[in-house]
């Protein structure tokens, strides 16, 4: 009898052991648990400034440019220009909505025409913008005003 009991501590002091070490070889890759990063410099706080859909624009110009063109595209008033202007860089320009706002498969779009007077050249455009799901104007299309 007291063999069995021998036996039996054995057993259930291996089964023991080995279920505390075997919750020891789990291992997770801590990239599973906190998502993985290609960018671990930037934070949420801080923004990457948006690339301008305009040639020419700095993104400074840009953020400028973008408040114009969101007014110009939200008034009813068609050809009405809304001018704009970076001090820092020194380039200005302005948006006036062609025509009046229509709707497509991706959402309400209009068409525009700007102005861009950069420090050594000015450009005439013409293009198309449409609503994104935040209601924020993004230009799909932009090119030189008269070209096919």
């Amino acid at each position: 009898m007291p063999r069995k009991k021998a036996q039996g501590f054995w057993a259930c002091a291996l089964v023991s052991l080995g279920l505390a070490l075997g919750g020891c070889s789990v291992s997770l890759p801590m990239g599973s648990l906190i998502g993985a990063h290609d960018d671990d410099d930037q934070t949420a706080s801080i923004k990457t400034p948006e690339k301008p859909p305009i040639a020419g624009l700095q993104s400074t110009d840009w953020q400028h440019a973008k408040v114009a063109l969101d007014s110009a595209l939200g008034s009813a008033n068609s050809g009405a220009a809304v001018d704009w202007d970076n001090p820092d860089s020194g380039t200005k320009g302005s948006f006036a909505a062609i025509g009046d706002a229509y709707a497509t498969d991706t959402g309400t779009c209009r068409g525009f025409r700007a102005a861009v007077d950069h420090k050594d050249s000015d450009d005439a455009l013409q293009g198309t913008a449409c609503a994104n799901g935040a209601g924020d104007w993004v230009i799909t299309d932009v090119k030189p005003w008269g070209k096919s």
